[in-house]
């Protein structure tokens, strides 16, 4: 699965930890 372009595993957000809008409110950009 894809975040907005980008592979969820940049991230390091497991699917079901959050909701993805959650993990860029609490994270606005983590690249």
């Amino acid at each position: 699965d894809e975040l907005y372009g980008l592979p969820r595993s940049i991230f390091d957000v497991p699917d079901a930890a959050l909701p993805h809008e959650d993990a860029f409110a609490e994270v606005p950009c983590r690249i």
